[in-house]
């Protein structure tokens, strides 16, 4: 995961009808952010998202702030 380019953000705009789905951390030691855009954003890629951190950061204590969308409710991303 790297920070976000503007360029990659043009291109990305450019694609022309289609949604995309961003889901981010900030790393508060280096103020980088961590993301991952995707075209849905479904329970899996939130707890895809949630493991990947996870891997980056073992044994650390993570904080979690997560919106009231469905996804973040479903009972795998809860647990």
């Amino acid at each position: 995961m790297a920070a976000i380019s503007r360029e990659h953000l043009r291109r990305l705009l450019r694609a022309g009808g289609v949604s995309w789905q961003l889901i981010a951390a900030l790393d508060r030691a280096t103020g980088k952010l961590c993301y991952r855009i995707r075209t849905r954003k479904r329970w899996r890629e939130v707890m895809s998202f949630l493991k990947t951190l996870r891997a980056r950061w073992p044994g650390e204590k993570l904080y979690v702030i997560a919106g009231n969308y469905s996804p973040h409710e479903h009972p795998q991303v809860r647990s």
